[in-house]
């Protein structure tokens, strides 16, 4: 995607925004972004496929930014979560605006194709939902986790809602440190547990059976255990330096470098540590074998 093609996105939605779908042309587009209408159609066939790419952009930006927040190994669990969040929440509520013009516009296959897209992205931030909960509150929630993606993701939706009723503007840090809170309570509700709500109950989203049956997940898990016990163990090398490395294996796997020298020497580092060299092999056996499916 060239930076024309980003430029034309971004113009039409803020006009979109401004003016409504119905009351903006594709010569609005092309004026206001000082192209020729030859030049749009270069890129879009009509205004249905610029807003099906419009979509497609942003669900690809929302995953740019919640990588980035992954990578920011100096942020404790609720911290990264508080600000998945906040940038889920601001992404759904940009893509708000998109739903009654796709009922109104589009052709019952086009609203289809957008409807699978829908469901993919979702299924996509339900995984980084539940990593992120793992992360900021433990494996001990893994019992009851899909009843917290369940009141997370009706949080968001319900914040959504109230803005738009309200028609005022909300604080994207008051939302995040909202939900984030009620969910910590929900934790100490649920603790003892199984969980009211089962995985099935989000069977409308595309790959959800598969999110805990990843070995990059079952990976993830173990990282989120062994990060427990350096947090919980009496350690003979730094604590600091041991957490440091856990952030930074989670960036590793996160981008798939399973062979790369810094996967090996915070490995190295742990095994050093008599407490985690049982975490060490657990470790090494998950990546030989993603090695060999990469």
């Amino acid at each position: 995607m060239d930076e024309k093609q980003k430029l034309i996105m971004n113009i039409a939605q803020e006009l979109f925004d401004e003016r409504g779908f119905q009351y903006t042309s594709i010569d609005d587009i092309a004026k206001a972004c000082k192209i020729s209408k030859a030049t749009f159609y270069k890129y879009f066939a009509n205004k249905e496929v610029l807003v099906y790419d419009i979509i497609d952009y942003a669900n690809n930006q929302l995953y740019e930014i919640i990588d980035s927040i992954n990578s920011e190994y100096n942020l404790n669990g609720i911290e990264k979560l508080k600000k998945k969040i906040i940038t889920s929440w601001e992404h759904i509520f940009s893509q708000t605006i998109f739903s009654v013009y796709i009922t109104k516009n589009f052709s019952k296959n086009e609203r289809e194709n957008i409807t699978d897209v829908r469901k993919k992205n979702k299924g996509k931030l339900f995984k980084e939902f539940r990593i992120g909960l793992i992360e900021a509150f433990g494996n001990d929630v893994k019992p009851f986790i899909w009843d917290l993606v369940f009141i997370l993701d009706s949080l968001i939706h319900e914040f959504i809602l109230l803005t738009r009723v309200n028609k005022k503007e909300v604080n994207p840090e008051v939302v995040g440190s909202y939900i984030v809170k009620i969910l910590g309570f929900s934790v100490e509700t649920l603790k003892d547990t199984s969980g009211l709500i089962d995985k099935s109950i989000f069977s409308f989203v595309e790959g959800i059976e598969d999110i805990e049956e990843t070995k990059e997940g079952h990976l993830l898990e173990i990282l989120n255990d062994t990060k427990e016990l350096i947090e919980k163990s009496r350690l003979s090398l730094s604590r600091v330096k041991l957490l440091e490395g856990i952030e930074k294996l989670y960036i590793e796997i996160k981008e798939k470098r399973y062979d790369s020298l810094m996967v090996d020497a915070i490995l190295a580092l742990f095994e050093k540590e008599d407490s985690l060299k049982a975490q060490v092999i657990l470790i090494n056996n998950i990546i030989s074998e993603l090695k060999e499916e990469v």
